[in-house]
């Protein structure tokens, strides 16, 4: 497949999710990470919960080597596959922001429930030059809102992939940086509304 490569593995505790490694063809990674750390325009954005910097990339001017992040032939059967594994169906709506933290930031537990028109589905493509276990950075998965609740520890592995759907369930975080970068490519979709003839959306 070239949306994504490697082998993805299905959970459905704590909440669906699949995951996997080298998820990128190589050089569509190194080349994200060059552009996140030289090209991208990051604007500081804050909320009681969280603190980074993120960048909606469809407004940024992307380099040769990553203007497949918009093509149709990459993103269609990317939302299909993504679709499949979390068992809905998916609309044409996708999108495509970077997050970029720097030590002190964090993302403390929250569930991104979708409320009217949010997204319900998300993908996150983690990119970085190798962060250690001691430079934080982990995206934890919880089994309910209580920080001492931690189901699933995910270390950012440079092109490494989490993706899960957004519920009341889908409780997670992302502990402190304590030194160097972490950069996420975060791609969001929703699930497509019911067809007029009375159909239920999957």
């Amino acid at each position: 497949m070239k949306d994504l490569n490697g082998r993805l593995y299905m959970c459905e505790r704590p909440f669906p999710h699949f995951h996997g490694k080298k998820c990128l063809e190589s050089d569509k990674a190194n080349a994200l990470l060059r552009w996140f750390e030289t090209g991208v325009q990051w604007r500081f954005h804050r909320s009681h919960f969280f603190q980074l910097f993120e960048s909606h990339l469809a407004d940024q001017q992307p380099p040769t080597g990553c203007r497949w992040l918009f093509d149709d032939n990459w993103l269609t059967p990317l939302r299909t596959r993504v679709g499949r594994l979390l068992g809905a169906r998916l609309d044409e709506r996708v999108l495509i922001v970077g997050h970029r933290l720097v030590p002190g930031q964090e993302l403390c537990i929250h569930n991104d429930e979708p409320a009217t028109g949010t997204e319900t589905h998300r993908l996150l493509i983690q990119l970085n030059h190798g962060l250690d276990s001691d430079d934080g950075g982990d995206l934890l998965f919880f089994d309910r809102y209580d920080p001492g609740a931690v189901y699933r520890v995910w270390r950012p592995i440079h092109n490494s992939c989490v993706g899960f759907a957004l519920s009341h369930r889908s409780f997670h975080a992302v502990t402190k940086i304590v030194k160097r970068v972490r950069y996420t490519l975060v791609i969001s979709f929703w699930r497509a509304k019911r067809s007029h003839t009375g159909g239920k959306g999957e």
